[in-house]
């Protein structure tokens, strides 16, 4: 096996270049023919084929030219293509880790809540980081409380505040 890549328009491009260089001979060919000939004959001589070879190798390099802006739009396109995937992939995977996280805090958040109230106060707050083996005194839970309460019952956290408050945490 090879390591060497050959997309088709590598093959293409091989292809007018080719021409044009086949276009070359047909200009050089009268000229190798003639060369002990007078100047005069030489010039007679090779005037079509030049014209003719000239012609050929205006309209390849035209088509060349023309393949490569082409081809390199295609590339573009085709790389912009290939990113649009990659950050598609890159969005699912992230969006599955939070939704992962956003479901872990959601089940966190209901161990907290022990009233089922859909809101945590200082005293189910307190117990919820004790059950996790950190102890906080009422000073503390009353600092993360004016923290993160962002509505106007000062005493509790919503679902949202506590998820804020955790994402908050877990970026220290």
């Amino acid at each position: 096996k090879s390591c060497v890549t050959t997309y088709r328009n590598t093959v293409y491009g091989v292809r007018i270049m080719m021409l044009t260089s086949i276009s070359y001979l047909i200009v050089l060919i009268p000229a190798i023919i003639e060369k002990g000939a007078p100047a005069e004959k030489q010039i007679k001589d090779e005037h079509y084929p030049a014209l003719v070879g000239f012609i050929v190798c205006a309209i390849a390099f035209f088509a060349y030219s023309l393949f490569q802006v082409f081809d390199s739009n295609a590339t573009t396109v085709q790389e912009m293509k290939q990113f649009d995937v990659k950050y598609k992939k890159w969005v699912r995977a992230v969006g599955q880790k939070i939704a992962k996280t956003d479901n872990a805090i959601k089940m966190k958040f209901e161990e907290f809540d022990t009233d089922k109230s859909g809101k945590i106060d200082k005293t189910e707050l307190q117990q919820g980081f004790k059950d996790l083996g950190l102890m906080l005194d009422r000073q503390q839970i009353n600092k993360l409380m004016d923290e993160f309460n962002v509505d106007e019952d000062s005493e509790t956290l919503t679902e949202d505040e506590f998820c804020n408050a955790v994402k908050k945490w877990s970026r220290m």
